[in-house]
């Protein structure tokens, strides 16, 4: 199975690794693209020395370009919290969570979401996910 690696950045922008930080020998902006959608104003193709596509570049709003799903693979944040929820290990929650923390659910901050967690409360599944400062800020 292939490994591919997705790191989103804070500015919007993403990169898609297929090769495994190989060289780059060629890149195509496909910004200039006619009659195409939208997305491909912000995608970059790199190639490797045999031509074979290395790299994909997302330059700017990731979420408008990849669907939500994948964005969600890239957040190791998220997964790091719901290993913790499930083992009630509320002190490595805590730091995956932000203070300001938005839950699709209703609750707001984190003392509070971390209090109806220690009482035994259920959360519903997230609805998205968005990171501020390392930490889940919208869940």
């Amino acid at each position: 199975m292939a490994n591919i690696e997705l790191t989103v950045n804070e500015d919007g922008s993403a990169l898609l690794d297929l090769a495994g930080a190989g060289e780059i020998r060629e890149s195509i902006a496909l910004d200039e693209v006619a009659d195409g959608p939208a997305a491909l104003e912000s995608i970059v193709l790199h190639f490797d020395f045999y031509g074979r596509l290395a790299r994909i570049e997302i330059t700017d709003s990731v979420a408008s370009v990849l669907p939500p799903a994948f964005l969600d693979s890239a957040k190791p944040e998220v997964d790091a919290a719901l290993a913790a929820i499930e083992r009630k290990d509320w002190e490595a929650l805590k730091p995956l969570l932000h203070p300001y923390l938005h839950w699709g659910d209703g609750h707001k901050g984190r003392s509070r979401l971390l209090d109806h967690l220690q009482a035994g409360g259920e959360l519903g599944p997230p609805l998205d996910g968005e990171l501020r400062d390392g930490q889940i800020y919208r869940w």
